[in-house]
């Protein structure tokens, strides 16, 4: 039963792995610059989330079995330091960008491009002028 839930938990990093550099890096709109700027569309914040509710569910599933299963050779202490420490951070991650894109999904005006530079460019001496 262990190596069944440490399967199933490799599984899932990977997919959360996998969706969440997605998300950050390839494919826009909910990327950090967006969640900075509040500039996004909510329709494709929509279609992003979809993935992040199956996997924030699947985590949380995991993350319920986990004290069943790791009970057998460990005792709470070790899966409660498991949890915090494998499961615990997707968890996090995906809620994390559950809100950002909740956020972004409430706004229903928008800046017209260029976007304005963030003040701490101002600290390196790049600003709207140069």
């Amino acid at each position: 039963m262990i190596y069944r839930f440490m399967l199933r938990l490799a599984t899932l990093t990977a997919e959360t792995e996998e969706y969440t550099d997605a998300i950050r890096q390839r494919r826009g709109w909910l990327t950090d610059y967006n969640i900075r700027h509040n500039f996004s569309s909510a329709a494709r914040v929509d279609d992003l989330l979809g993935e992040n509710y199956r996997l924030l569910n699947s985590v949380s599933n995991l993350a319920r079995t986990a004290a069943s299963t790791l009970t057998e050779a460990y005792d709470h202490w070790t899966y409660g330091e498991f949890v915090e420490q494998r499961i615990f951070p997707m968890l996090e991650e995906l809620k994390r960008l559950e809100r950002a894109g909740e956020g972004l999904k409430k706004r229903r005006v928008w800046s017209q491009r260029p976007l304005p530079y963030l003040k701490p460019f101002e600290v390196l001496g790049i600003d709207e002028k140069t």
